[in-house]
């Protein structure tokens, strides 16, 4: 059992950007009082691993970079940056992001062998949750004293569980005291049973209700407006089995927001950019991956980002700025492009140790 990352490469998808949702970070931390703001990129060539960073308010990568394992993400919470290395390392590393080097890992804690981590989402300082892919269970985690705290039990939601370890659990989401956790319900490598997404009450740590969804192999959810945004590209052999699903969170309702025969591809990555309007990372071929902004209000396309040839390496948008910055992988272009109002500001940025993207996250 690989992350999305690596098996992505087995099934020729783009199934390999954790989709930690949302990419600014909050304005506190130890690097808040400079005013510097810096976008760190999680990259690797499947051999090894690097994290570079560079200020957006100036963007070229720094000199100095972060040796990571090869099959990582990335997020930041609290003015902290956290990586989460997945399959075959399966750790959280914390990085005080005003280090330059080593010396800025706080700590990396080991979760269990083969676990395969997934995504962390954060309630406080102490508290947060750890979604893994390859053990049926939902990790509370203390991110201040890097120890686990217990475990949320999930197997019964497994598919065939003679066949599988886990349901597959992927993408989470914190709104209000709950925790929804996106559930990919696989056969092994392939699509099983429909989408499942799991609400969880942060106080019991019980499961309190799930919500069954249309579409097959869960990849990212955007929250916006009462609402939650689900991409499920289905087998990312063909396209037209997969969709955007809106779920709304009060009522439980789902509907289709956008299909795969519309969006052209399958859709990974999915980002809430304002009102109506998302980012979607979408997968049509290998190499061939490209970012399109859809209004869900409507189920149509508005517009796809010109020049991006493979954004296998991941999206980011900053709210705060209203940059959208791409992981470009095309080896020609390889790098990470910035967009404004949809267009290419600046050239691609990398530097002569740059790898591949993978994700990315803001840090203020």
């Amino acid at each position: 059992m690989f992350s999305r990352r690596l098996a992505g490469l087995i099934c020729a998808s783009a199934v390999g950007l954790l989709s930690l949702t949302g990419c600014s970070d909050n304005p506190t931390g130890p690097d808040s009082s400079s005013g510097a703001v810096k976008l760190f990129v999680c990259e690797s060539d499947f051999q090894s691993g690097l994290l570079e960073w560079t200020s957006i308010s100036n963007p070229s990568i720094s000199s100095s970079n972060l040796s990571i394992y090869s099959d990582a993400g990335v997020t930041s919470y609290g003015g902290f940056l956290y990586v989460i290395e997945k399959f075959g390392a399966d750790n959280i590393i914390k990085f005080d992001p005003s280090k330059s080097d080593q010396s800025g890992v706080a700590y990396q804690t080991h979760l269990g062998d083969n676990w395969n981590p997934q995504d962390i989402e954060f309630v406080s300082d102490t508290k947060a949750y750890i979604s893994n892919m390859n053990e049926p269970k939902i990790t509370i985690f203390n991110p201040s004293t890097h120890t686990v705290i217990s475990h949320i039990d999930i197997s019964s939601y497994t598919f065939v569980p003679d066949s599988n370890s886990s349901p597959y659990a992927n993408d989470l989401q914190i709104v209000g005291s709950d925790l929804y956790v996106l559930l990919q319900r696989r056969n092994g490598y392939n699509p099983g049973a429909p989408s499942l997404i799991l609400k969880i009450n942060t106080a019991t740590e019980a499961v309190v209700d799930t919500i069954p969804l249309q579409f097959k192999n869960g990849y990212g959810m955007a929250y916006a407006d009462g609402a939650l945004y689900v991409s499920n590209p289905g087998s990312s052999y063909s396209t037209g089995d997969g969709a955007i699903e809106k779920v709304v969170l009060s009522t439980k309702a789902v509907s289709t927001v956008i299909n795969e025969t519309t969006l052209g591809g399958n859709p990974n990555q999915i980002i809430h950019k304002s009102g109506s309007h998302f980012y979607v990372q979408n997968y049509i071929a290998w190499k061939d991956c490209k970012i399109v902004e859809i209004d869900a209000s409507t189920g149509a396309v508005v517009a796809t980002l010109p020049g991006v040839i493979d954004a296998f390496g991941g999206i980011c948008y900053d709210d705060v700025e209203g940059n959208l910055y791409v992981g470009e992988c095309d080896v020609t272009e390889m790098g990470i492009r910035v967009f404004k109002d949809n267009v290419q500001i600046g050239p691609t940025i990398s530097s002569e140790n740059s790898l591949p993207p993978t994700g990315m996250v803001i840090v203020r």
